[in-house]
């Protein structure tokens, strides 16, 4: 979802919060997983920052622009493919990007996609393969045969997550961050 539907801006945190920082980045792995409270990633949080900004402010700032007519296209395309949606996120994010998706006047994700997996829901992230595999689990084509995993064609922004997909067969693809997917879809000639 990020990169591709919502914009998301990395650099928009403090330096304090950048990949060198493991200790922080393990807390997020968890938060991400939904393994760890709210309140702890918070605490890490602002432990990391020496702030006293809200939490989830500095944390939601990363969170950019919908593209909503992106989500509007892939929608007409759902007869002919299975839409799912898989993202690594959080319940912050979620409460965040599930607002902001109300504000820019679209429907709620479930409504542009056959199914919506989030992370945090999930007890895992991407590129962990098992959420793949949950992601597509008992998809249909339209004869109503089971979709392979050889079948799909799994996009994505990071490289390590295609890593992961593509351990269960899955196609992948690179997609340049923060641009339209429809765009990325038509390069491949999977829309008109």
């Amino acid at each position: 979802m990020g990169g591709l539907f919502i914009q998301i801006h990395p650099e928009r945190l403090p330096d304090e919060l950048n990949q060198s920082n493991t200790k922080f980045s393990k807390i997020h792995h968890r938060f991400e997983c939904g393994i760890c409270s709210e309140f702890e990633f918070e605490q890490a949080l602002l432990g990391a920052l020496n702030s006293q900004k809200p939490a989830k402010e500095i944390w939601n700032q990363i969170l950019g622009k919908w593209n909503v007519a992106a989500l509007e296209e892939i929608r007409q395309y759902r007869s002919e493919y299975r839409m799912v949606l898989l993202s690594n996120t959080n319940a912050w994010h979620e409460e965040k990007f599930t607002q902001s998706l109300r504000d820019a006047g679209a429907e709620p994700l479930e409504n542009y996609f056959d199914r919506v997996t989030l992370s945090h829901r999930k007890k895992m992230r991407k590129p962990d393969p098992e959420i793949f595999r949950q992601a597509i689990a008992d998809q249909l084509d339209n004869k109503g045969q089971l979709i392979t995993p050889r079948s799909w064609l799994f996009v994505d922004d990071s490289q390590e997550n295609l890593n992961g997909a593509a351990t269960l067969g899955l196609q992948t693809y690179l997609h340049p961050s923060n641009t339209s997917p429809v765009e990325t879809m038509r390069r491949l000639g999977l829309l008109s």
